[in-house]
């Protein structure tokens, strides 16, 4: 019995596979006719439509393994979102027909593959990715001796290399190319155009005039004829012949009916006038340029938001097509094979089903270990930034609740000292004591412990203390202060003024200003107002 069912399943399976390779068969001319309607509806710009039907056509080749024909689909894919300026997943719908290219078909398709990738990187100012490509396709032209594809890889190597500065380079592929193209074809035409290129990068400006003029006669391609009118206004505005620059901007404006392709020549007129200082011109003109940058800008956005409407359209589109192809495929396999393989189905998605649930079950499990630790360490990093902040903030109290101290403590010894000073002056002044030698003595020897009090000394040690950091910046950007001049700073630096601070020292108001003028010169400062925000900054 289970042979039989075994040589059934074969049989039908061959029977069916017949049935669909005679179909597929037949579509080959209808296939060639969707890859030519998709490349007609991208000439047009109806890239929506074109993506429709090359779905279409890669569905159908995916399933009877018509790899050239999947690879065309990829390219003209990538052709349609490099022109949308959607170069990254033009760049992914090439590397998936690279693959095939180097996989299933000839050298030739993959160096096309290769060339159109370059040419997007070029296109995304990625040139020393779309340098490396266009040399790779050069030396393999080289060696099979292919001429056609030799010359347009060498042009695109000098075009690659110009835009990465590589000048010498450039001039040599400029030389190759030169031997091989023949006059008047496109790549001629691009040849003379990067000519004038070389030509301004190397600052031969009157060269590429004379060279211009020759060329810009001949018959050239709108665009191409275009590129060396700009090149010819910059050099006209390198060698300061403004007029000339100015009349070849105009020149290039009236050839051109495209707002976005006037914006270069807009801004040479711009420069070009401001050289000449009409403002007014320069002005006008700069204006221009800047609407035709927005207008280049608006269609950047308009394309990309087109691009977007598309790419969710044809994934609605995708869908829609694989359900439909789900539905049919099923019911037309599932009548045949139903009875023979409804067993062995449903107990290979059993056991499926419960590896699934395994691995999802220990993945979940992972995801949960690895979300607890990370909670854990951001809990960590915030506790720790919590505590320094903690940290900075109290020792930004401790030092200013010492300073606090020390003012206070300074501004107490000073108003002790001036008050005692009135009460000494007071009893200067009574005639009694005059008479009186002891007594006179005694009020001479109080007013000297005036100036040699201990809880001066007791204020420099403490303060001190409390500011290292200050005392040493100060000592280390200033050796040559005297330990009076540091005392005296350190005054300044909590906040005293000159009547506090001459009190505190025992000396008058105009030698404490002048004390202050001097260590002020003598740590580099034009005068006294700005000493303490010097001082402060040694905290900093």
């Amino acid at each position: 019995m289970k042979r039989f069912c075994f040589l059934l399943v074969l049989l039908l399976h061959v029977v069916c596979m017949h049935a669909l390779y005679r179909e597929f068969e037949g579509r080959t001319h209808y296939e060639d006719s969707l890859l030519e309607t998709a490349k007609r509806l991208s000439d047009k710009r109806n890239y929506k439509e074109s993506f429709e039907v090359l779905t279409k056509l890669r569905e159908m080749a995916e399933r009877k393994n018509d790899y050239e024909m999947v690879f065309h689909c990829h390219i003209n894919w990538a052709f349609n979102l490099a022109e949308m300026l959607n170069y990254d997943d033009a760049l992914d719908y090439l590397s998936k027909a690279y693959k095939i290219s180097v996989e299933k078909l000839s050298k030739r398709e993959e160096m096309s593959t290769l060339n159109n990738m370059a040419y997007l990187y070029l296109k995304s100012n990625k040139y020393l990715q779309a340098n490396e490509y266009f040399k790779r396709n050069y030396n393999y032209a080289k060696e099979i001796k292919d001429t056609t594809f030799l010359r347009g890889s060498a042009l695109n190597v000098a075009i690659s290399a110009i835009d990465m500065g590589n000048l010498e380079e450039c001039r040599v592929y400029m030389n190759i190319t030169e031997q091989l193209v023949k006059p008047n074809t496109e790549e001629w035409m691009s040849l003379q155009a990067l000519k004038t290129d070389y030509l301004f990068e190397t600052h031969q400006y009157k060269a590429l005039i004379s060279f211009a003029k020759r060329v810009i006669k001949m018959n050239l391609y709108p665009d191409i004829r275009q590129d060396i009118r700009i090149n010819m206004c910059k050099a006209y505005i390198e060698m300061r012949d403004y007029d000339s620059a100015v009349a070849m901007a105009n020149e290039g404006i009236a050839n051109e009916t495209d707002l976005v392709r006037k914006q270069p020549f807009y801004e040479i007129l711009s420069e070009a006038y401001l050289c000449m200082k009409q403002y007014n011109l320069a002005f006008a003109y700069k204006d221009s340029f800047i609407v035709a940058k927005d207008s280049m800008q608006v269609r950047i956005d308009r394309v990309a938001f087109e691009n977007s409407s598309i790419q969710f359209e044809l994934l609605r589109k995708e869908k829609e097509i694989s359900e439909y192809h789900a539905r049919e495929t099923r019911t037309q396999i599932l009548i045949v094979f139903i009875v023979v393989l409804v067993v062995v189905l449903i107990w290979a998605l059993s056991n499926h089903m419960v590896k699934v649930k395994q691995r999802q079950k220990i993945v979940e499990l992972q995801l949960e270990q690895e979300k607890k630790n990370q909670e854990l360490l951001a809990k960590k990093l915030e506790e720790q930034e919590a505590q320094s902040m903690l940290d900075q903030k109290d020792f930004q109290l401790q030092l200013e609740k010492k300073n606090r101290e020390l003012m206070s403590k300074a501004l107490f010894m000073a108003n002790r000292n001036e008050a005692v000073l009135n009460i000494i002056d007071s009893l200067s002044k009574d005639v009694n004591i005059e008479k009186n030698s002891q007594l006179d003595l005694n009020i001479r020897e109080l007013k000297s412990h005036l100036s040699e009090n201990k809880e001066w000394s007791y204020f420099t040690t403490y303060f001190e203390e409390s500011n290292k950091e200050f005392v040493l910046r100060l000592k280390e950007k200033h050796p040559n202060l005297t330990a009076n001049e540091i005392r005296f700073i350190s005054l300044v630096y909590i906040g005293l003024n000159n009547k506090e601070i001459s009190s505190l020292l025992n000396i008058t108001s105009e030698y404490c200003k002048k004390k202050k003028q001097k260590i002020a010169r003598k740590i580099g400062l034009e005068d006294t107002h700005s000493m303490y925000q010097y001082l402060f900054s040694f905290n900093v």
